[in-house]
């Protein structure tokens, strides 16, 4: 039996990977399609520059309802960053606040 379990546990996180893979590459088409540099990292996931020569930091979730797997972390490096002028946001497909953004 635990076999068993642990077989579907590691199948469900699987999946979950690949999903989150799935909606990161929707994200990065996004942020190219409106001109900006996009770059991979572990935290933040994400950093974009924007042609004005700001940049943001982007955490990416399954959807917006969700919490990060490391939301401490992620929760004090966000508050550490946002003290320092760093604009930080969370982006899901069911949230999607860059399609509407209007910076240039």
């Amino acid at each position: 039996m635990k076999k068993i379990t642990k077989k579907l546990n590691r199948e469900r996180v699987l999946q979950s990977r690949i999903k989150k893979r799935e909606i990161e590459k929707q994200f990065i088409a996004q942020v190219l399609k409106k001109g900006w540099t996009v770059s991979k990292g572990i935290l933040p996931e994400f950093v974009i520059w924007l042609p004005t020569g700001q940049s943001m930091f982007v955490y990416v979730k399954l959807s917006k309802n969700r919490k990060l797997k490391d939301q401490g972390q992620v929760f004090r490096l966000k508050r550490y960053l946002k003290n320092h002028g760093v604009k930080c946001y969370d982006w899901s497909p069911d949230s999607d606040w860059l399609s509407k953004a209007k910076v240039a």
